[in-house]
């Protein structure tokens, strides 16, 4: 068989499939398990040896070749089956961490809403501007003393005025200064971004 099959004679190639194309159907079942194609895959693995030019010495490395083509065959396959499912799976994680995400700034925005308001509402109105120019801006006090015309010294008492009216309803309130004096600045920063 192995002469004739190499000498490229049709009764070969017919023989070879009847011989082997059960055996190798099972392989690719057990290799796909519940998914279609076995047989697809086997009769691509016997297409194989009859359009290419191969040489064979023994039955051996004839059923070796068969075997190999028809694992290959059947790895590539679940690849390709499997990936749009990947795919999905890796979108729909993109999905859930984006909206995490959404949630939390639209928290941390909240926040800062609140904290900025909570600030405003107790101060009066230069200090108030003064503050919000500070810590929702970011200007340095040389800046804010610039805008509004009045000296550095008078910026920084203002500040150290509406930190203290925060320190002293933060601690009425039972809230920690330090958390205060740290998020602020950062919050106050996310009212604006998006």
């Amino acid at each position: 068989m192995v002469g004739a099959l190499n000498e490229r004679k049709p009764f070969a190639f017919t023989r070879l499939y009847e011989s082997y194309h059960a055996p190798l159907k099972d392989l690719a079942r057990l290799l796909l398990g519940d998914m279609p194609g076995a047989e697809d895959i086997v009769n691509d693995a016997f297409l194989e040896i009859h359009q290419q030019d191969l040489q064979f010495e023994t039955v051996r490395n004839i059923e070796r070749y068969l075997g190999r083509a028809v694992r290959s065959k059947s790895r590539d396959f679940l690849e390709k089956e499997q990936t749009p499912v990947i795919k999905m799976n890796g979108l729909l994680a993109y999905v859930e961490k984006t909206e995490k995400e959404d949630r939390r700034k639209a928290d941390d925005k909240s926040v800062a809403r609140t904290l900025v308001a909570m600030a405003t509402e107790m101060l009066p109105g230069k200090c108030r501007e003064i503050f919000m120019l500070s810590q929702v801006r970011g200007l340095r006090n040389k800046e804010i003393a610039e805008l509004l015309k009045i000296s550095e010294k008078t910026v920084e008492n203002q500040i150290n005025i509406a930190r203290n009216k925060l320190r002293e309803k933060c601690n009425k309130d039972g809230i920690n200064m330090y958390y205060i004096n740290l998020l602020l600045p950062i919050l106050c920063s996310q009212i604006g971004s998006n």
